[in-house]
Formats: C-alpha cells, sequence, structure tokens
C-alpha cells in the first residue's frame, strides 16, 4: 500500500469518526469555527508528525482550522488532563499513545482525570514500533 494512500484511508476514517457529532449539535452544523488539536508532546516527535499529517486532511474535511496546541509533558498526562477540562463539544481532541491512558493510571497515586469515564475514543490514527540497539562492539547479540 503506497504511503499516500493509507494516509488517505486513515485521514477517511477519523473524519467519517467524527460525522456523528454533525448531527448532534443543536447549534450550527459542526464545525462552525476551529478545532483544537492537543498533542502531549514536544514538537518534532511522532506524535507531532502524526498530528501534522492529520492536520491538512481534517481541515479539508472539516472545513475548518485545525489549530495545533503543544501541551508537553509527563508521559502526555498534562495534554489529557487539559482535554478533560475542555468543553465536551467536539471542539477540542487530542492525538495521543496509550501512555495518558493505559500506563500512567499504573504509575501515579492520583490521576488528574478519569481515563475511563471522560474520554471518548475517536479511532487509531497511526501505530508504530520500537527498537533496541546498541554498539556493534558491544557483547550484546
Amino acid at each position: 500500500m503506497q504511503r499516500r494512500h493509507l494516509i488517505g484511508t486513515l485521514l477517511g476514517g477519523v473524519a467519517g469518526s467524527l460525522a456523528p457529532w454533525t448531527g448532534s449539535l443543536a447549534q450550527a452544523p459542526y464545525p462552525n469555527k476551529p478545532v483544537r488539536l492537543i498533542v502531549g508532546f514536544p514538537a518534532g516527535g511522532g506524535i507531532d508528525f502524526t498530528a501534522r499529517t492529520l492536520q491538512a486532511g481534517l481541515e479539508a474535511a472539516l472545513g475548518q482550522p485545525l489549530v495545533v496546541d503543544y501541551k508537553p509533558g509527563a508521559g502526555g498526562t498534562l495534554a489529557a488532563a487539559e482535554l478533560a477540562r475542555a468543553a465536551p463539544d467536539g471542539y477540542t481532541l487530542l492525538v495521543a499513545n496509550t501512555g495518558p491512558f493505559a500506563i500512567a493510571p499504573y504509575l501515579a497515586a492520583k490521576m488528574p482525570y478519569d481515563p475511563v469515564k471522560q474520554f471518548t475514543y475517536v479511532g487509531q490514527i497511526a501505530e508504530t514500533s520500537y527498537i533496541a540497539v546498541t554498539r556493534v562492539d558491544h557483547p550484546a547479540k
């Protein structure tokens, strides 16, 4: 599958996931103002790349600007807490990895949000792998 086709498929899936919101709002059709996309990691990383890749496609699909808002720190939990405080109107979204939802609750005594009750999963937009490397002259093989 070509990268361009894959990205188009992903963007179509995300935009399709947002479609149900359009009929559920009593005011003007969704969206009628810019949409905020919170990124819980610094610019230049993998999640930022994913957010920037989504930005153009979502702007075209939604007909509104997508404003990327960086809230780095604490493995993404600061960004998730920011989303939990936002109005539940569909105008604030979060691009995150599993850290703030599946890992952080087991590491922190008290979370600033409930990862199960306060969020709605929209869809998976990327998949990544991790590798371990060392120097060629290291005894590990």
